[in-house]
């Protein structure tokens, strides 16, 4: 049986530093593959359309009002044309409609049909469960801890200074 991605990956031949497994950025991603793993097994098993990784970040863009595809692949670091790759599949597959963009005549913007709302209702009961079973196995507590943190406003990242760049900042 495959190790889960939400599993560290190591190996007697691995040589890569324990803080490096273990950074802020290794653990949330793999904190991500956990929800992530668990939502496509649990959606899937409950009737779910079988969605890529790729289909379910766009879907959840979609679910959170962004509808222009150009806005879509920004979020998402991706180019314009994978999330149209993605957009065509999903419309294909019956879960988005493509409808021309009011404010661009030439655009599209996708948006949740008759079907990717039940989709989109599904997905949402399965996160749900899932936050429950982790409040089950890490305590709610912690849980509700780990949530508090999640959503307090981080601001944007920081920029820390290069050796031997000037200080432009005057204050």
């Amino acid at each position: 049986m495959p190790k889960k991605r939400s599993e560290p990956a190591p190996s007697p031949a691995d040589k890569t530093p324990q803080a490096y497994k273990n950074n802020l950025a290794q653990l949330i991603l793999r904190a991500l593959y956990w929800v992530e793993d668990g939502m496509h097994t649990n959606y899937h098993r409950r009737g779910g359309v079988q969605l890529t990784h790729a289909q379910s970040l766009v879907m959840m863009n979609i679910g959170e009002g962004i509808r222009r595809p150009s806005t879509i692949a920004e979020r998402l670091g991706v180019s314009r044309q994978a999330v149209h790759t993605n957009i065509r599949e999903l419309n294909r597959l019956g879960l988005i409609d493509l409808i021309p963009d009011p404010d661009d005549g030439r655009a599209t913007i996708a948006t949740l049909n008759r079907k990717g709302e039940p989709a989109r209702v599904l997905a949402i009961q399965v996160l749900e469960e899932l936050e429950e079973e982790l409040a089950r196995r890490i305590g709610k507590r912690d849980a509700a801890q780990f949530r508090r943190v999640l959503e307090k406003d981080w601001g944007e990242p920081p920029v820390f200074p290069v050796e031997g760049e000037e200080d432009s900042d005057p204050a």
